[in-house]
């Protein structure tokens, strides 16, 4: 016979000993009952241990709330009509809930904690350029260089620990930033100015932080952003297949309506649904886009002269690809291609299938988003 260890007898076996085990058989040989291990039901004599004899009874009665540290995990239920013990689980303890309790507590701006209530982190936002012809995009991904991963790799040499960095839009492959915001959070005893020093130290030379400002702690670069700005470049002349130019253009090498363009671009801004411009299979909960600026200008070459044009858009949201197959579209409406009042009707449609192929990544440029001034640091100092 094995002794009782919570009371060190030798009229019981320990409950938890008989879980672990999985013993069954009789307890002793004076008549004391069985014991059944397995579907949790135990069969005890009330007096087998002494200590458990304040829970037991013909109907125990459920334990009053300790204390969270020593309240016991479980409790024994007993039925009337049998020595038959039930082993149930006790709900989480919960203290009352107090309405006075934060009645008193004083308040402070977000983020300013006195004494030991000091925030030990810090958001901030830098304003990113980059080149992306080497870059499969700005999101990281399983295989290729991204932008998302030299940041971070950046952060975490930085502070030692891994950061996650989040951008204002997700580039593709081969598209350029003038001015990407991205937000991350790191310790509290980085400054302003040490940060952009430092990433500008650390990032490769294809990348390069124009600034860096503190925001507030909740700030996120791309959920908090209010619209996007991007600008996208074709080139008409025969020099756009230069080597110097064609890295950041449309090679076209051939010239298009200024007019036809113009009265295309008038027509998509509003508020409007671009489903007719969004890739197939993309999850959205609407393709609803409110389109602020949609604008054509000749580009001036530095010899004098036209050599392309520049499309600038401004939208509170852009679908994927969704700039691209705009300029794919309006370019053949500039060439002739296409009849200018496809545009209206295209608008109107609920999938991509008469849309025109999109424009290369290579002309695309992500030139800002724009933020409340609610969510910079230094406008609530």
């Amino acid at each position: 016979m094995l002794p009782c260890r919570p009371c060190d007898t030798r009229s019981g076996i320990s409950l938890f000993r008989a879980l672990l085990w999985g013993l069954s058989g009789n307890i002793d040989s004076g008549g004391s009952p069985r014991v059944f291990v397995g579907p949790l039901l135990v069969k005890l004599s009330p007096t087998a241990c002494p200590r458990l004899k304040p829970r037991l009874g013909p109907v125990a009665k459920a334990a009053r709330p300790s204390p969270p540290d020593h309240r016991p995990p479980y409790r024994l239920t007993a039925s009337r009509r049998t020595t038959r013990y039930r082993l149930t689980a006790l709900p989480p303890y919960r203290p009352p809930a107090n309405p006075n309790a934060d009645k008193d507590l004083p308040t402070f701006p977000q983020g300013q904690f006195p004494g030991r209530f000091r925030a030990m982190t810090r958001t901030f936002l830098a304003v990113v350029q980059y080149d992306g012809g080497d870059f499969v995009g700005w999101q990281r991904q399983s295989s290729g260089r991204t932008v998302q991963g030299e940041f971070e790799s950046v952060l975490t040499r930085l502070t030692g620990d891994r950061i996650v960095a989040h951008g204002a839009g997700r580039t593709d492959s081969g598209v350029h930033a003038l001015g990407l915001g991205v937000s991350f959070t790191v310790p509290d005893k980085w400054t302003t100015a040490d940060l952009h020093r430092a990433l500008n130290a650390l990032l490769p030379r294809d990348c390069w932080v124009e600034s860096v400002r503190r925001m507030q702690d909740d700030f996120h670069a791309r959920k908090c952003a209010l619209g996007r700005r991007y600008w996208y470049d074709v080139g008409c002349d025969a020099a756009a297949s230069s080597p110097f130019r064609r890295r950041y253009e449309w090679a076209l090498g051939r010239p298009v309506d200024h007019a036809r363009l113009a009265a295309a671009a008038s027509v998509i801004e509003g508020e409007h649904d671009f489903a007719a411009f969004s890739v197939r299979g993309t999850p959205q909960r609407h393709f609803r886009c409110r389109i602020e600026q949609a604008r054509w200008e000749q580009r001036e070459s530095g010899r004098g002269g036209v050599d392309g044009v520049r499309f600038h858009v401004a939208a509170d949201r852009f679908l994927h690809h969704m700039v691209r197959m705009l300029v794919g579209t309006m370019i053949d409406i500039g060439l002739g291609r296409r009849a200018p009042g496809d545009m209206h009707e295209l608008l109107a449609q609920t999938d991509n299938g008469t849309t025109s192929p999109p424009a290369p990544p290579q002309g695309l440029f992500f030139v800002a988003a724009s933020y409340s001034e609610r969510w910079y640091w230094e406008s609530a100092e």
